[in-house]
């Protein structure tokens, strides 16, 4: 049974032949009732102040769970991020790489088809510069078997016969000769003297 400030002030006794004092009585039952009372309003603000440490701590729980669901999603993303970025990279320079090779390639396969033809223009100019060199001995030895030869004393020999420079047939004739001789050395119609300078 509970006892509370109201049920000791209300108590009634008994009364008996020799029993205790009243007024004492009385007066302990006040002080009892009293003491129960503040006891009793302690507990009260105690239990209050408990429920709102509960309410804060709860609060405080709940603030804790979500700030831990928030760094864990931070954490994902920063991984999700890191992640991708990396992938990137390793695209970019994938492609970098296939790009740097495709090039040297090409400039490789250029240059190839440039030495190719230097190589081919060299021995052009070669072969060109070598019957442009055999052309013009024969027509140094043309021009000294044309020469006309100092008669010496006593040479009674006939002498051979060398077109005359004025017969327009023979230096037509020879001249389409040449052409036609140039043309089938020369079908790409490069100068031979300018090569020769070369």
């Amino acid at each position: 049974m509970t006892l509370d400030k109201i049920d000791l002030l209300d108590r009634k006794f008994s009364r008996s032949i020799g029993g205790y004092r009243r007024d004492e009585v009385d007066r302990l039952l006040a002080e009892a009732a009293d003491s129960i009372g503040h006891l009793a309003e302690e507990k009260m603000g105690l239990g209050r102040a408990n429920e709102a440490l509960r309410r804060e701590l709860a609060e405080y729980r709940a603030r804790e769970a979500t700030l831990r669901d928030t760094l864990l999603t931070t954490q994902q993303i920063v991984d999700e991020l890191k992640i991708k970025a990396r992938q990137e990279a390793e695209r970019i320079i994938d492609e970098a790489r296939d790009q740097a090779a495709a090039l040297l390639a090409a400039g490789e396969g250029q240059a190839a088809i440039l030495a190719g033809e230097i190589d081919a223009l060299a021995a052009r100019k070669a072969a060109l510069t070598a019957r442009f060199r055999d052309m013009l001995l024969a027509a140094l030895e043309i021009l000294d078997a044309q020469a006309e030869p100092v008669p010496g004393p006593g040479d009674d020999a006939p002498r051979p016969e060398v077109p005359v420079a004025g017969d327009d047939r023979s230096v037509a004739a020879a001249s389409e000769a040449r052409q036609a001789v140039a043309a089938q050395e020369n079908p790409d119609g490069l100068d031979p003297f300018a090569l020769a300078k070369r």
